[in-house]
């Protein structure tokens, strides 16, 4: 009798010392799912390090492969922003609209390049995103997953609806654009929006 209680017991031991393992195996898996979906623990920031510096009033670009200040004409990229550099003193075209071989662009006074949609004054506008060229002719253009109609001259329409290429749209208050649904066999929206344009 005694031998049995004593078998039941190192049995009901061992159990009890595989079930508290297999629950600490649990517990420590666990543990480590969540350290390693936090990638951003304890990792260092890496700090963005810009070549474009300001003297004075002006804004330059230092060369990272020479160290020294650019002064030939001509676009340079730094950290995903487009500049232009306008002349031999190496200075960078800031705060104003300038021409290059015909096309226009629009640098802030940071000297970046204005791309996408932007607001210039009291009116938004479009620059190529590739190159940063405005665009002043009437077209419809897609940026961020949304359309916009460009005036002729450039402009943006707000809060208002025009035809494209026979589409009706309507513009709010951003600018962008909305299809407007016709009806079969009815017009009379697109010659309303048509009669409006003209």
């Amino acid at each position: 009798m005694r031998m049995k209680d004593s078998m039941r017991g190192m049995i009901n031991m061992r159990i009890g010392r595989t079930l508290t393992a297999m629950l600490l195996m649990f517990v420590l898996s666990f543990s480590v799912v969540i350290a390693d979906t936090d990638t951003d623990a304890g990792e260092p920031s890496v700090p963005v390090v810009s070549h474009v510096i300001k003297s004075g009033k002006y804004y330059y670009y230092k060369d990272p492969s020479t160290g020294k200040i650019r002064k030939n004409k001509g676009f340079v990229e730094d950290n995903g922003k487009l500049y232009y550099i306008k002349d031999k003193k190496g200075r960078i075209a800031a705060g104003k609209t300038f021409t290059v071989k015909r096309k226009k662009y629009r640098a802030y006074k940071s000297g970046v390049i204005a791309t996408g949609v932007y607001k210039w004054g009291k009116k938004y506008y479009y620059s190529k995103p590739s190159d940063g060229q405005w665009i002043k002719k009437e077209k419809v253009v897609s940026w961020e997953g949304s359309k916009y109609y460009i005036k002729k001259g450039g402009a943006i329409l707000r809060n208002d609806a025009c035809s494209y290429m026979n589409v009706p749209y309507s513009a709010d208050a951003a600018g962008k654009l909305t299809e407007i649904p016709i009806p079969d066999g009815d017009g009379s929206v697109v010659v309303s929006i048509a009669k409006r344009q003209v």
